[in-house]
């Protein structure tokens, strides 16, 4: 049995998403995976167990986390632990355990949990003007630390700190760079920020957006205009049913309609036709788009596609021997 205990450096770091795309790379290597989260402080409300065991791993009925104790782990909760974690290993190759976030007011838990587990650990480091700080975090403890989320113009900055860290003996194995992917939003998200409403109510709700486009009054043509960009939604009035029918040519995941009113019939009909949903809302164009903005700040790891699209930015970026090493 292979127990491997993944911590960040903060909230957001990135850790549920680093496990659920390291489950399905193991899972494509014919490994059986597990999943148990300890600690959360939304405990059984927490979306990361149901998510990662039920969603991506097919297991039913998954342990939900408990609140972290205001002091040390006491000898009932660690048997309580220490039972889970048998029960989520019993028929797995691999489990990985979600730890708490080192700067958090838990972080002492980490190591108290790692004390128990007795496995490896990894840890994943959220990139930020002061990252260079948590690579040196108890390194000896630490079988490999993952950099995740630099921006690409940083790339430069990031390769020194890797330098540095790695002449230091800091297990890093390489850096994953931000991805417009992963910031993407559910279509059900944009309704629910939206207080929207479905003109039809589609069968998925769960399509990705990346970009949002305004259907206005535009120099290029329609089909120009609307085909530059992939899982776009596109915000206009309703009552612009050229605006929809060229929309209609590209990647639009949604149309989201303002002002109130009522697409026309033919746009309807192929709305429907296309599986491209409509959403409506009262607030004209400028002002939808607007309340826009910060929608983003809402964007979740939870969602198959996503930890797909992870995986592959982990083969990517990272070094894979030495994560094999780790892993099998």
């Amino acid at each position: 049995m292979n127990i491997i205990q993944v911590d960040g450096n903060i909230q957001g770091s990135g850790k549920s998403s680093i496990i659920g795309a390291l489950s399905l790379y193991l899972r494509e290597k014919g490994k059986k995976v597990s999943y148990y989260k300890p600690f959360s402080s939304s405990a059984s409300e927490d979306p990361d167990p149901p998510f990662i065991s039920s969603t991506l791993l097919g297991v039913s009925g998954p342990i939900h986390p408990v609140t972290p104790p205001d002091g040390p782990i006491t000898a009932e909760l660690e048997q309580t632990i220490k039972a889970n974690i048998d029960k989520s290993a019993a028929s797995a190759d691999t489990l990985f355990i979600e730890g708490p976030d080192i700067d958090s007011a838990n972080g002492v838990l980490g190591q108290t949990l790692h004390g128990i587990t007795g496995g490896k650990r990894i840890l994943v480091n959220r990139w930020g003007k002061n990252s260079q700080d948590n690579l040196s975090y108890n390194p000896s403890s630490q079988e490999a630390i993952i950099i995740n989320g630099y921006p690409l113009h940083r790339s430069n900055m990031v390769s020194s700190q890797i330098t540095h860290a790695t002449d230091n003996s800091t297990p890093i194995i390489s850096a994953i760079p931000e991805d417009r992917f992963m910031l993407s939003v559910e279509i059900q998200q944009i309704l629910d920020h939206l207080d929207g409403t479905w003109f039809d109510e589609p069968e998925n709700t769960r399509q990705l957006v990346q970009k949002f486009l305004i259907g206005g009054n535009i120099m290029d043509s329609g089909p120009n205009y609307f085909c530059r960009h992939n899982n776009q939604a596109v915000i206009t009035r309703a009552e612009r049913p050229d605006i929809h029918m060229a929309c209609f040519k590209g990647d639009t995941k949604c149309v989201i309609m303002t002002g109130g009113g009522k697409p026309t019939e033919y746009v309807q009909i192929e709305a429907r036709n296309l599986d491209i949903p409509l959403i409506m809302v009262e607030s004209n164009t400028m002002n939808t788009a607007q309340s826009l903005e910060g929608l983003a700040g809402k964007s979740v790891c939870h969602n198959v596609e996503k930890i797909r699209h992870f995986k592959n930015l982990i083969q990517g970026h990272l070094d894979m021997q030495k994560l094999d090493s780790i892993l099998l």
